[in-house]
């Protein structure tokens, strides 16, 4: 007896040191392609950049706050030694996804899937498109992949093993990722699940109570990040803030976003958002999608197959609701799960090869390598061809996912830089977020401070006016500052070129300055900038005194012909005809402006309507509409 427990632990021991040796091969495979197809600065989605430098400056982004990620991302990028910034904050998403799938290798071995099956479904899970794309640049969703594999992991194995250490290690780990990312609460139904159907007494105890209660106080105290950040002089940029709890509940329940959350009714969930769901994980798993369906009627035992099906409906369910636009990476958790049963329904398979294996040697026909009666493994050379598996979807994804030569953000943000020099404040307009981050990865990430350059984000025109005008200090509310008189003011235009605001006249310190409501926000800022009204865009201009200007720009119509009106402060001041057939310029229209506010308006005679393509109300778009002084000098943007 003595003698077959030790060949026993001497057998487990060979089995998990080659279970370390399979995970370092995945590490090392994964780990070299998403460093080769890494982003190399900062990008032209402005979310991705500012996740390179509020981890630096210790900074708040938009709602929910994810206050473990930017810590994470403080000391990685602190200890790091090599790369710039914005490299090192791309670097660690890699990271982040590396080891989850080899978390996800754990799991699937500790469920009974031999080493093969699980090395080749993990590979083909980090080679899908969707969690490629986000293993390369500075986001948070490869840490909530990190934190949903290590939870799932950690309950799957207590439901198999019964030993309460891994019941506290998923509890803790669960609670500690509500500090990266709140749609973690979808999981919550499908851990109810697991516990109360394998031992509901198990949280009962009471040294499981007090440490499952400290895990959630942790949990919880990690948002005191938000307060701290909130209180100091210069936090850098403070997007997400909280002086109040009230406040800081608004912002953590979603803030501006909330009215995103379950905004489809019944008809459009079944009708638009689950097709777009079934695109969506087509696109990542494609013709494995009918193995993982064989995968999900296999998998036992079938406690633990509910709860995995719990877990991928719950994150779903709230991504399918949810009204964004890259709601695509919402579904890597459900992708996560799918691969557990990739890796069953392709043993499966295995197993059924094996048994028409067997029958046909039974039959008397020959078979290369048939397997022991009975033993339902299945022939080595018959599973050989899904070694292709994932390097099918590496060759797939590959020019799709690669980013190591994408550096038009920085090429633009330089040739801004140059431009306006030293001392000097860049006013962006709404639609210019990713610009405005990438100013702000300049200036706070890599210390251009010391140039006094500063960037301003959608700005109140009256404030721009006042500085320009009335030497009043400008103040940038993310960032807690004031700007004093003094600095030159630039105003961001496509595509990434900067006008210096204030020298409208011929007589020169006079200012116009202007800002849009009334047009949809673009979707590009480069050449082919366009932007849309839905049959009235309003451009509210502040002028010091009554001056002359001429507007001009390149005008077109939805519909085969219109008429389009051109108000000044409700009085029509010309009528222009405008066709679908390419935007067109009219030529410069001379408008008379009032000294304080002044409202410009484009306002179509025809009904907007709405295009197959677009289901947005549309009407007259505009390009590059600029206004100038009476005399020369350069243009003054319009901020639209």
């Amino acid at each position: 007896m003595a003698r077959a427990s030790a060949l026993s632990a001497r057998i487990h021991a060979v089995a998990r040191s080659a279970d370390i040796l399979w995970g370092v091969l995945i590490a090392g495979i994964l780990g070299s392609a998403y460093v080769a197809t890494l982003l190399p600065g900062v990008y032209t989605f402005g979310d991705t950049t500012k996740f390179q430098y509020l981890g630096k400056v210790l900074g708040t982004p938009h709602p929910t706050g994810y206050p473990t990620y930017l810590v994470l991302n403080h000391l990685f990028v602190r200890l790091w030694p090599f790369g710039s910034l914005a490299w090192k904050a791309n670097l660690l998403s890699a990271v982040f996804a590396t080891v989850a799938v080899a978390v996800l290798f754990k799991l699937l071995r500790a469920m009974g899937v031999d080493p093969f099956l699980a090395v080749v479904t993990s590979l083909s899970f980090g080679f899908t498109r969707t969690l490629w794309t986000q293993s390369v640049m500075a986001e948070v969703y490869t840490l909530n992949l990190l934190f949903v594999a290590a939870t799932v992991s950690c309950l799957a194995v207590w439901h198999l093993r019964r030993r309460d250490g891994y019941l506290l290690a998923g509890l803790a780990i669960y609670a500690l990722s509500f500090g990266n990312h709140l749609t973690m609460i979808t999981f919550l139904p499908a851990i109810a699940w697991l516990i109360l159907t394998t031992d509901a007494s198990a949280v009962l105890r009471p040294r499981n109570v007090a440490a499952t209660a400290g895990f959630v106080a942790l949990g919880a105290l990690q948002y005191s990040y938000v307060f701290w950040r909130s209180s100091v002089e210069r936090p850098g940029f403070l997007e997400m803030r909280a002086s109040t709890p009230e406040e800081f509940w608004w912002w953590v329940s979603g803030g501006p976003f909330r009215g995103r959350m379950f905004a489809f009714t019944l008809e459009e969930v079944v009708t638009q958002r689950l097709p777009m769901f079934v695109e969506h994980f087509w696109a990542d798993y494609g013709p494995l999608t009918p193995v993982i369906l064989l995968g999900v009627a296999t998998l036992r035992p079938v406690r633990l197959n509910v709860f995995l099906l719990l877990g991928a409906a719950g994150s779903a369910f709230y991504a399918i609701n949810y009204d964004v636009g890259d709601v695509f990476v919402y579904f890597i958790p459900t992708y996560l799960i799918a691969a557990v049963y990739l890796a069953f329904g392709l043993r499966g398979i295995g197993r059924l090869i094996a048994r028409l294996g067997t029958a046909l040697v039974a039959s008397g026909r020959r078979w290369a390598n048939p397997p022991p009666s009975g033993s339902g493994r299945p022939p080595g050379l018959a599973r050989a061809p899904l070694v292709f598996v994932p390097w099918l979807l590496l060759l797939a994804n590959l020019p799709v996912v690669d980013q190591s030569e994408n550096r038009a953000a920085a090429v633009a943000t330089d040739a801004v830089l140059r431009e306006v020099g030293a001392n000097a404040v860049v006013v962006t307009a709404p639609y210019h977020y990713s610009d405005y981050q990438s100013l702000m990865y300049s200036v706070y990430g890599e210390d251009r401070e010391k140039d006094n350059i500063r960037a301003l984000w959608a700005a109140q025109p009256g404030a721009v006016a006042a500085y320009l005008c009335e030497d009043r200090p400008l103040f940038l509310p993310f960032q807690k500052e004031e700007v004093l008189p003094g600095s030159d003011v630039y105003a961001m235009r496509p595509p990434a070129g900067v006008d210096r605001v204030g020298l409208c006249t011929e007589t020169g310190p006079d200012c116009a300055f202007a800002f849009g409501t009334g047009w949809h926000d673009p979707e590009t800022t480069d050449s082919l900038w366009r932007r849309w009204s839905d049959g009235s865009g309003r451009l509210w201009v502040f002028a010091e005194r009554a001056m002359e200007i001429a507007v001009d720009g390149e005008l077109a119509s939805i519909r085969e012909s219109d008429r389009v009106d051109v108000l000044v402060n409700g009085r029509v001041a010309r009528t222009l005809d405008v066709t679908s057939t390419g935007a067109r310029s009219p030529g410069p229209i001379p408008l008379r402006l009032d000294a304080g506010e002044n409202v410009v308006e484009l306002r179509s005679q025809s009904p907007a309507s709405r295009t197959a393509s677009d289901p947005r109300q549309r009407s007259l778009v505009v390009h590059n509409l600029s206004m100038t002084g009476g005399g020369p000098g350069p243009a003054c943007d319009f901020l639209l």
